[in-house]
């Protein structure tokens, strides 16, 4: 499964509250990361998946599985989640984006993917 985006929510699901830390390396195909024991939102059915471990290899889901089975990398990155949500990023189809700045509040809310709808030059730098 290919990463488009993934958000890690750090509250009880409150929409919005997304988390990132900008100054963390981005993973590398040897290196692994591994969410513990998280509610992960698929998007195959309405459902959720609780107590999970998902182990993440370069930009590949190398793993999904119940906390009780799921084998963790020994040189995995270990993120613990008990009581957080995991899920796919959201997508935005129809942006007008005039400042680039704006994009962060994207990533703020959940949002990994634009489609902007303005053909300015200067939007693409």
């Amino acid at each position: 499964m290919r990463i488009i985006g993934l958000i890690w929510l750090l509250t009880s699901g409150v929409p919005g509250s997304a988390h990132a830390e900008p100054s963390a390396p981005a993973p590398t195909a040897a290196r692994a990361i591994a969410f513990i024991d998280v509610n992960v939102v698929p998007m195959d059915s309405d459902r959720v998946l609780e107590h999970q471990i998902v182990v993440i290899r370069g930009d590949r889901i190398a793993a999904i599985g119940p906390s009780s089975t799921t084998a963790v990398p020994a040189e995995a990155t270990r993120v613990e989640g008990h009581g957080k949500w995991l899920m796919p990023g959201l997508v935005d189809m129809h942006v007008h984006l005039n400042d680039p700045d704006d994009g962060a509040l994207y990533v703020a809310n959940g949002v990994t993917t634009i489609r902007n709808m303005w053909g300015f030059p200067e939007t693409l730098a």
